[in-house]
């Protein structure tokens, strides 16, 4: 129990260091303490907001709000950094559930569909960021962005295709996470008595996280357990419901640490920004 807290408030640290890193990819100088701090708060957030989206609001809130940023190209983090973390995390259920069809016989409807639906997914989000970084795609997309925005968006696919190999980095950080995902999943289990081998956990978190993504409940509750539920019991595993359930209150008990760096920051009036020095307007 104790190493799946401490693994969890990995999980919460490691995506402002990826995102650091991204901001830093867009020339931008903002300190990592900040960008931590925008985090941690914005993980508050997200357990209140429909579809996990509290997060990335938060950060968005915070680059709207700082003077000092370009805010095009530094609110495009926001998005780059979603798109990383979720592409790593999916890339792992996916190598797990495709070793898993070729060392086995089974033809578990559900684990396939499972297969399909992170292939899918990947495959989307890969599609997106290639966008950003591929000449020929990207000639074709800047038609479809409007006159007196294209300058803006030139200059800031500049930025990204000038920078791919640190994104070799920030993916590779981006896996570190995600992998620190799924042996939390495994301590919860076990913490509970359920024994859950990594590969079925590293196919868990992700399609728990992906499901989460569906704005229907506060930060997703519920709906990410009762898919996780499903798919282990296809698998003759049991217990994928409560193990989610106890994996998020970890990951919730960190997270209230941001509610209470909120607070300090509107008690001071200057919510997120007195750490660089900005004075409201």
């Amino acid at each position: 129990m104790i190493s799946g807290f401490t693994l969890s408030l990995g999980c919460l640290i490691i995506p402002a260091i990826r995102w650091h890193l991204v901001l830093k990819s867009q020339e931008s100088d903002i300190r990592f303490v900040q960008v931590l701090r925008w985090t941690w708060i914005g993980f508050f957030f997200k357990i209140f907001v429909p579809g996990g989206l509290g997060l990335d609001m938060t950060r968005g809130f915070y680059l709207m709000s700082n003077r000092k940023v370009k805010r095009l190209s530094s609110l495009s983090t926001v998005l780059m950094d979603r798109i990383i973390g979720l592409h790593s995390l999916l890339m792992v259920g996916f190598v797990s559930l495709t070793v898993y069809f070729l060392i086995s016989d089974d033809s578990n409807r559900l684990a396939f569909f499972s297969w399909v639906l992170l292939s899918v997914s990947m495959l989307l989000i890969f599609c997106l960021a290639v966008t950003m970084v591929s000449r020929r795609i990207g000639k074709i997309l800047r038609k479809l962005v409007p006159v007196r925005f294209r300058q803006s968006y030139d200059g800031l696919v500049h930025l990204y295709r000038s920078n791919r190999r640190s994104f070799f980095l920030i993916y590779g950080i981006s896996l570190v996470n995600a992998l620190l995902n799924v042996f939390v999943f495994t301590f919860a289990g076990r913490a509970l008595g359920y024994s859950v081998p990594i590969w079925i956990a590293s196919v868990a978190v992700p399609l728990m996280t992906l499901s989460s993504l569906i704005p229907l409940t506060p930060g997703g509750l519920g709906i990410g357990e009762a898919v996780t539920a499903e798919f282990m019991s296809s698998l003759q595993y049991s217990g994928g419901g409560s193990v989610s359930l106890l994996m998020r209150m970890m990951f919730y008990f960190w997270a209230l640490f941001g509610g209470v760096l909120f607070l300090m920051g509107q008690r001071k009036g200057l919510p997120g920004m007195e750490a660089i020095g900005e004075k409201p307007s």
